[in-house]
């Protein structure tokens, strides 16, 4: 058995939050030099429970192993979720971001392209979605989508965030897609709530504390929200029926303004011609004699 790829796989696993208790059966593996092999791990968060099976490989040239994925599966018989979650170099999805991302929730990462340049985005299952191996659509949020985690906290009524070590917290549990309690204060309205951060829609997911979800229309009326009512931008068919009328709106502006130019043309040729008239006459008067 390599002794340094052994320790190396045991940290790999702690850091993506699977602990020390696999370490032995780790070993007995390895020491089997089986050309694959897979390792099995449950945890709960909360009141739900995740399974996990861990995939290692030998490679084809040497005693060395590499840990490439984990599957997660979250729920049970019609309502179970799985998804495989590929390890590179040692990083990738942690235990607590799969659970999250298989319960609904996005996870914001650090990425690496294919030509190397790393990138931040925000991770979305789409459970209505599925790919040849079985994996749901894994939908990505880039900083250019335009969803500020904070700028979205900083509009709600957070108490925490008063505080630059708790703010900091909440922003970081956030990203990791958990679902965090923090107190509304407003109107002399205080309550425990539960916030998730909604990528897709560039908002905050407000909960109740039985998970269910809080209408944004009963947020707005009991903590006296500001909302801004976007400009209305019609696409598709509604813009292509509304682009005639407004084509002939502004013809018959244009027509209007032609009529009203021809006008004033007119009325001040015929003042013009007034004013010479006037003058004419003018200096006919004082060419008079008494």
């Amino acid at each position: 058995m390599n002794e340094k790829n052994f320790s190396y796989l045991k940290d790999t696993l702690k850091y993506l939050g699977f602990g020390e208790g696999l370490h032995a059966s780790l070993e007995e593996k390895l020491k089997e030099r089986a050309k694959e092999f897979q390792l099995g791990y449950s945890a709960t968060f909360g009141d739900r429970r995740i399974d996990a099976s861990l995939s290692f490989r030998k490679s084809d040239t040497s005693d060395i192993y590499f840990f490439n994925k984990w599957n997660g599966t979250v729920g049970e018989y019609e309502a179970a979720r799985s998804q495989n979650f590929y390890i590179n170099k040692g990083h990738g999805i942690t235990l607590k971001e799969g659970f999250n991302l298989l319960e609904g929730r996005a996870v914001h990462k650090e990425l690496t392209d294919k030509e190397g340049q790393t990138y931040k985005a925000w991770l979305q299952l789409d459970s209505k979605e599925k790919d040849a191996t079985g994996n749901y659509k894994v939908n990505q949020y880039h900083e250019k989508y335009g969803f500020d985690l904070q700028q979205k906290l900083e509009a709600l009524p957070i108490k925490q965030l008063a505080d630059p070590e708790l703010k900091e917290g909440l922003i970081r549990s956030l990203q990791k897609g958990n679902m965090q309690t923090v107190t509304f204060e407003k109107n002399r309205q205080s309550d425990q709530l539960l916030v998730a951060a909604n990528p897709r829609f560039k908002s905050i997911a407000v909960f109740d504390q039985s998970g269910k979800q809080i209408p944004q229309h009963s947020l707005d009326k009991r903590y006296d929200l500001e909302v801004k009512k976007p400009e209305l931008t019609l696409v598709g068919k509604a813009a292509e029926k509304e682009a005639p009328q407004k084509k002939q709106e502004l013809g018959e502006v244009r027509k209007m303004d032609g009529a009203t130019s021809k006008k004033e043309e007119k009325a001040k040729t015929q003042s013009g011609s007034a004013d010479g008239l006037e003058k004419k006459r003018t200096g006919k008067q004082k060419g008079m004699h008494p």
